[in-house]
């Protein structure tokens, strides 16, 4: 993951802050930060996305802000230009 880039279009490898979101709040702000930059998501926040579901589900307590950066890289994944992702040829 270390190649892949976030928000800002530089490399970010978000499994640092992956293995401390579970623990450590500021791991949100620092992901909304890195994979997410007005309107612009990379490789690393496509992958990102399942290993915060699966993280944040194992949770004892539910925090939105994992889920609704989430839905902001769904959301954003969209725009002409980030990076393609999809399994359709329109997509």
């Amino acid at each position: 993951m270390g190649e892949m880039k976030g928000g800002y279009n530089i490399p970010y490898n978000p499994v640092p802050v992956l293995l401390r979101l579970d623990k450590d709040l500021d791991a949100q702000s620092e992901l909304w930060d890195n994979l997410h930059h007005q309107g612009d998501v990379g490789w690393a926040s496509y992958a990102a996305v399942p290993q915060m579901a699966r993280i944040c589900k194992a949770l004892p307590s539910r925090d939105w802000n994992p889920y609704a950066l989430a839905c902001t890289i769904e959301i954003e994944r969209h725009r002409k230009t980030n990076p393609k992702f999809g399994f359709y040829s329109n997509d």
